[in-house]
């Protein structure tokens, strides 16, 4: 009914779920079902159709491994380049959301968001810090961009070496748990 379309990509695990408890604004315990590593199978003509037909691509397996599958891997390598190449015509974003334990991403992604941690930071890092982190996965991934998503604080977009960087705060910040406030 909301123009969602899932493709099996013949993972033999099921799909991971993270359930957090919390009281207030106090995260409890969280509770990961799925959690075994799949394997995939070869992409469905199912698959390449709703990768193709899509209005953005998000990539994020959580590590899963479904991204070094060769023809996961090759369909968004694929995706990818067409948007280099017809770069006037439908955009077609592919964001990578990656994972200490994930692939790298594939050449030509638009969008690199890697959390605080994932981009190196410490707690508590100065924009400053966030801004040479990003320049340097920028410089060493040739990504088109990469936001560094920062919780609570927003997230930092860098997308050029000697471009200055957009710090983007959320309009409102509730008291609750602000996992994913930055995304």
């Amino acid at each position: 009914d909301h123009g969602v379309a899932v493709a099996d990509l013949g993972a033999d695990a099921p799909t991971t779920e993270k359930i957090r408890v919390g009281t207030g604004d106090q995260v409890l315990v969280r509770i990961d079902t799925g959690t075994a590593l799949p394997s995939a199978g070869p992409m469905t003509p199912e698959a390449r159709a709703a990768l193709a037909d899509a209005a953005a691509v998000l990539v994020s397996d959580y590590g899963r491994g479904l991204t070094a599958e060769a023809t996961v891997r090759a369909a968004l390598a694929d995706l990818a380049s067409r948007q280099r190449r017809q770069h006037h015509r439908r955009r077609q974003p592919l964001v990578w959301d990656p994972h200490p334990a994930g692939t790298d991403p594939v050449a030509g992604v638009q969008l690199l968001t890697p959390n605080r941690a994932e981009a190196g930071l410490a707690p508590g890092a100065s924009w400053a810090e966030v801004t040479a982190a990003g320049r340097r996965l920028l410089a060493g991934t040739g990504v088109g961009g990469v936001a560094v998503t920062l919780g609570r604080q927003g997230a930092l977009l860098v997308t050029g070496i000697d471009e200055p960087p957009l710090v983007v705060t959320p309009s409102e910040t509730s008291a609750g748990n602000a996992c994913g406030a930055g995304d």
